[in-house]
């Protein structure tokens, strides 16, 4: 395993990761399903167990992760100074923005890390997709930056959701990001098609904000 993958293990520090780990069997290895979609689609093969697979990842985390990688050899401990880098481009955002997937594996002298933005039963929205870019470009320019350290990391990006978006505004998006001018789409399977919602109303069902009323209606016809 690459001190890469080492260190972007290190950061992950989500409760909710450790609870899924802990409160079910499976945890988070990857079906043969997803992992048969995801190869699929990015054109590039999973493996069975990748070693690092978790959710709402910190992208503050994935940047400091490339970032240690140029002090190779380096151990976090007590007895030693804690390293400290500039800021001057504001680097490191401090801000809980994420990626909601990510799956890092090694494949030979190659490690790999595979982003996926996903959508359940709300929509997208261009403002967030494009921020998010935003971010993602800011440390896929630190891998491009220093190519003697960064050979053979790579970075791929998909977005995930029952339907494929129509309206996203790509034009701000890096080319890595939409090869072929394209972002990847993954169709995600809710496993239903009757979610509902909860809606406050008025008296006669109409939808308000701040109506004295709810009610209960399907989140899809």
């Amino acid at each position: 395993m690459s001190s890469l993958i080492e260190n972007l293990k290190r950061f992950n520090s989500k409760e909710r990761y450790f609870l899924v780990n802990y409160a079910t069997k499976g945890g988070f290895e990857l079906s043969d399903e997803f992992r048969k979609v995801v190869s699929e689609a990015l054109n590039l093969e999973l493996p069975e167990s990748p070693p690092f697979v978790a959710m709402d990842y910190h992208l503050d985390w994935l940047l400091a992760s490339l970032v240690l990688e140029k002090y190779p050899g380096w151990e976090l401990s007590e007895d030693k100074d804690l390293p400290k880098f500039q800021n001057l481009k504001n680097d490191i955002e401090a801000t809980q923005e994420d990626i909601d997937f990510v799956i890092a594996f090694d494949k030979g002298e190659e490690t790999h890390i595979v982003l996926l933005e996903v959508k359940g039963v709300t929509g997208w929205t261009n403002k967030q997709l494009i921020s998010k870019a935003a971010h993602l470009d800011k440390i896929d320019k630190i891998l491009v930056s220093d190519e003697k350290c960064y050979k053979g990391v790579f970075l791929h990006f998909a977005i995930v959701s029952p339907q494929k978006p129509e309206r996203l505004k790509l034009e701000k998006l890096p080319e890595w990001m939409k090869p072929n001018g394209k972002v990847v789409w993954m169709k995600l399977p809710l496993g239903t098609k009757y979610l509902w919602k909860v809606q406050r109303c008025d008296k006669e069902r109409k939808a308000d904000a701040n109506g004295k009323w709810w009610t209960v209606k399907p989140r899809q016809k």
